[in-house]
């Protein structure tokens, strides 16, 4: 379906995707998926800041002046002010309270985007199959039309994914299944996603006034396909450019500063050394948090954990260009004998009129017309004018 190049493309983009399983090994997904989602410069400067106040308290009087003879780490742990840790209780139920809301909101704007886009699948396969199976096709013509109709389903989710990560074209992925008009005026449509639904919704209406499609079966495409499709469309729209608000953010980050900071003075007074690893592995959890939070509210871009978008239009348009293939072997003799009969009661209905046009030039020559009148040329003209129609 694609050409060499848009392969390399969907390659690269791939590679960038984790291929996980639940069933799989703890250790057998990448690394790579994991260890950068944190907050890089604020994890650098906590780890900075723990060790520092470590370094000050085992070498300064930082946490207070010993008497002689007084163990410095047996000081710190009875008369420093952070020892106790009932600020620390306090402040952490109000944070883990914003982390985990952030954290669930991410991840329900994350599975919505998931189900917009299986539903989007769903509707491309009901339309291909309502299409392909109860469209009547008569020539040629109308084949290359319902071949053209069925590309353009598969390109509602191609033109959506390059509209939700901002692409400027999709020739690469639409040259193998559109002509170069088509993807032309796809292009350059201020809204593609709407323009291909536009381009099938005019197709579905024609094919009604033609006789091709009864009204409840255009009702179904319409119900079930145009506007499924279009709802779905805005849907992604919507997560994409909906975000927790800024504000929220910030205060959460800044409640998570502050209470690391907190902590760290109260491993000090507990923990000496042992501060600097254990508010180490606290401040990687918590941040790391925040940051799988921010990466996964916008699960449409190229990030590891991001959705697989290139897989899904991909499997679209396999599903949908194989539900036409299929459309020839599995024409029901039914179908091909109810064309058949159209046709003929079409013949019969012609020749039933080039008999009443007979029937009506002999009664007029009972009426005293001419014998040129009734020549057989008006008759046979009435009779080409007829079976021509």
């Amino acid at each position: 379906m694609f050409s060499d190049n848009n392969e390399n493309t969907a390659k690269e983009i791939k590679a960038r995707h984790i291929d996980y399983h639940p069933n799989s090994k703890w250790l057998e997904p990448p690394l790579s998926a994991w260890i950068p989602n944190t907050n890089r410069p604020a994890f650098v400067v906590y780890v900075t800041f723990v060790t520092t106040i470590v370094l000050l308290a085992h070498f300064t009087s930082f946490c207070g002046v010993p008497q002689v003879g007084e163990d410095k780490e047996q000081f710190c742990s009875d008369n420093w002010l952070f020892a106790n840790d009932h600020i620390l209780k306090f402040i952490s139920a109000g944070m883990f309270f914003f982390v985990a809301f952030r954290a669930s909101n991410s991840y329900s704007k994350y599975w919505e985007g998931r189900c917009v886009w299986g539903k989007i699948w769903k509707v491309s396969r009901d339309m291909a199959h309502l299409m392909s199976c109860h469209i009547q096709v008569e020539t040629s013509t109308d084949e290359l039309e319902m071949k053209r109709m069925i590309a353009f389903i598969a390109a509602i989710p191609i033109t959506t994914k390059s509209l939700l990560r901002n692409e400027k074209s999709v020739r690469e992925e639409l040259k193998e299944l559109l002509s170069d008009l088509d993807i032309q005026r796809i292009d350059d449509a201020i809204h593609s996603p709407n323009y291909c639904i536009d381009v099938i919704g005019h197709y579905l209406a024609k094919q009604t006034r033609l006789g091709h499609l009864s009204d409840h079966q255009l009702q179904v495409l319409n119900q079930g396909g145009i506007l499924e499709m279009s709802a779905s469309v805005g849907a992604l729209e919507r997560l994409r450019n909906s975000f927790i608000p800024v504000v929220y953010t910030l205060h959460q980050r800044m409640i998570i500063m502050i209470w690391l900071v907190l902590l760290s003075f109260h491993f000090l007074s507990k923990y000496w050394w042992y501060t600097i690893p254990l508010g180490t592995i606290v401040a990687y959890i918590l941040l790391g948090i925040d940051a799988i939070s921010c990466e996964i509210e916008e699960p449409f871009g190229y990030d590891q954990n991001d959705l697989d978008l290139t897989r899904f239009c991909k499997g679209i348009v396999r599903d949908t260009q194989d539900i036409y293939n299929r459309r020839a072997l599995l024409a029901s003799p039914i179908a091909v004998q109810r064309l058949q009969s159209r046709k003929g009661d079409r013949k019969k209905k012609n020749s039933e009129l080039v008999h009443e046009a007979d029937k009506q030039i002999r009664l007029a020559s009972d009426f005293g017309f001419s014998q040129s009148t009734k020549s057989t040329r008006p008759m046979s003209t009435a009779s080409s004018v007829f079976i021509n129609n």
